[in-house]
């Protein structure tokens, strides 16, 4: 694990894209050959790392970076853009959470093509949240930010998690 919060971040979004490989499979799989280990895997995921990464960027990373961009990068709608998407993530993945939770109970709970929709609305907009955030934020963060803002990137970030980074 790295010490520069900012690759951790990218360690956490390339998480994010084998989850979401995770979530595809499951759509795949339904309604008859679902693999619930791997069902178990994504909801462990949702409680876990998904959450303390939101956190880490709402807390951490965006109000850091707020303060260091310039007024002339214009980035107002960028941020508003970045929030918006995390609230949307946070709703679905209650919705999604709900449906694992089910499908693990008893499969004819599920409406497996309307959870199947779901999933793959989800997924791939998902994955296109991160390579935004890897192509424009993590990037800006990197030449915005000082060491001390790093430090304190760090410190959030622990607080978010039960072992260090």
């Amino acid at each position: 694990m790295t010490d520069d919060p900012l690759d951790f971040i990218l360690e956490d979004h390339a998480q994010q894209n084998d989850w979401c490989d995770s979530l595809e499979a499951i759509a795949d799989s339904l309604p008859v050959n679902i693999d619930y280990d791997l069902v178990e895997g994504c909801l462990a995921f949702l409680e876990g790392p998904l959450e303390a990464h939101l956190k880490d960027e709402d807390n951490g990373l965006l109000p850091l970076l707020k303060k260091r961009v310039l007024p002339e990068d214009n980035l107002d709608l960028l941020f508003k853009e970045i929030e918006q998407e995390h609230q949307m993530i946070e709703g679905a993945t209650i919705e999604i959470k709900e449906q694992l939770e089910a499908l693990l109970k008893n499969i004819k709970e599920v409406d497996t093509n309307a959870f199947g929709y779901l999933l793959r609305s989800f997924f791939e907009a998902h994955r296109r949240h991160i390579a935004w955030e890897n192509l424009v934020m993590i990037p800006l963060a990197k030449r915005r930010l000082t060491q001390d803002d790093l430090d304190e990137l760090k410190q959030i970030m622990l607080k978010h998690r039960e072992h260090p980074i």
